[in-house]
């Protein structure tokens, strides 16, 4: 095939052509010197690189599509077509419109404009649930995370200066792949206030936290029948101490203030007679450690009571708890099982002996 032939251009027309690329050629120049000019102040007035401004000004703009019935039609009819098909033998998707092209525009035009609505309401839901989460490396999150806290407590203290707020911040970990460390920005009277009422300092709150989440906890919020004995017996026991504690200190200054142990074997005097205290609404008949409830539905039954508030710790006015006390001795006296002796460990029965032992030595000597 031959080269097509064409007419030679006039002189005037070669020197035409030629100030047109002339102009043009110096209008490209002219627009790369004003954006170069333009990236230099752009970078320079807000400390920026160079490179950072050129791809802040050469970014692409992209026209929006907006989603079409057609393509959520296909897409339908495509997934149903490959359905119970192992990877390697399903359809594509121009191989799919070229076998079936006629019958899917003779369906395609039968729908309803309420079936088209749907096809794209629901292609504007696909997106959302394939949402990727991008993460860069742990090192370099753990480094944003303690910085930004940084930034963070310079504006908390600002603030708490300003207003004379007392505050408390505490963050920890999203995930159990995170490696940066639990957060804290607490003032001096929040920090007191975590030691007098929490029994714990700040450190060790945010350790909890940090657990609490990073494991995955919720049992709260699961049914009391979904939950093991082991994890039913614990929160029964939380939930007294937690109550027992409370009660206590609700009769107390700070000063006087210490942590109080549940007994339950020897509850009546240990508990009810020395604080005054007794827990109402106990499901059976006597007050045991929850551990020793072998039936898992009555421990279920005690976590449910206790949950409820029905079965709670409440304060004995006087004349209650001298009532008390007569019907704890008067039972004491026909089963003997209100008052149990305390057990003696046997390192402090040897010491006894060996005491008694050095004593009958001495009186042998001296007679």
């Amino acid at each position: 095939m031959g080269k097509t032939s064409r007419a030679k251009p006039s002189a005037e027309k070669h020197a035409l052509n030629q100030a047109e690329t002339r102009a043009r050629n110096q209008a490209v120049d002219d627009a790369r010197n004003l954006v170069h000019s333009t990236v230099t102040t752009l970078a320079r007035n807000h400390r920026r690189s160079k490179r950072w401004a050129n791809n802040q000004v050469y970014i692409p703009q992209r026209r929006k599509r907006n989603p079409s019935p057609w393509n959520g039609f296909i897409q339908q009819k495509l997934r149903v077509a490959n359905e119970g098909l192992p990877i390697g033998s399903r359809q594509l998707l121009i191989q799919f419109l070229r076998a079936h092209s006629t019958e899917l525009r003779v369906e395609y035009k039968s729908l309803s404009q309420q079936q088209r609505d749907n096809l794209v309401r629901n292609l504007q839901i696909v997106p959302e649930k394939c949402i990727r989460v991008i993460r860069d490396s742990p090192q370099a999150h753990s480094r944003r995370v303690t910085t930004g806290f940084k930034k963070l407590t310079v504006m908390l203290s600002a603030f708490v200066a300003l207003t004379g707020l007392e505050m408390m911040v505490i963050a920890v970990r999203g995930q159990y792949r995170d490696i940066n460390k639990p957060e804290i920005y607490c003032t001096s009277r929040m920090e007191d206030f975590t030691e007098d009422v929490l029994g714990m300092t700040v450190e060790e709150l945010a350790l909890k936290g940090d657990g609490y989440v990073v494991s995955g906890l919720r049992l709260t919020n699961k049914p009391v029948a979904e939950l093991s004995r082991k994890i039913l017996v614990s929160k029964c026991r939380t939930h007294i101490q937690k109550g027992l504690q409370t009660i206590v200190d609700s009769t107390r200054t700070a000063s006087t203030k210490r942590k109080v142990i549940m007994n339950y074997d020897n509850y009546e005097r240990r508990i009810v007679e020395t604080y005054s205290i007794a827990l109402v609404g106990w499901p059976f008949d006597r007050i045991t450690n929850p551990g020793s409830i072998n039936a898992q539905a009555e421990v279920a039954l005690l976590a449910c009571a206790l949950d409820a508030k029905k079965c709670k710790w409440v304060k004995l006015s006087p004349k209650e708890l001298s009532a008390r006390k007569k019907k704890n001795q008067a039972r004491q006296v026909r089963h003997g099982d209100v008052y149990k002796a305390r057990k003696q460990t046997a390192k402090a029965t040897r010491s006894v002996e060996t005491i008694q032992d050095s004593d009958e030595e001495e009186e042998q000597e001296s007679g």
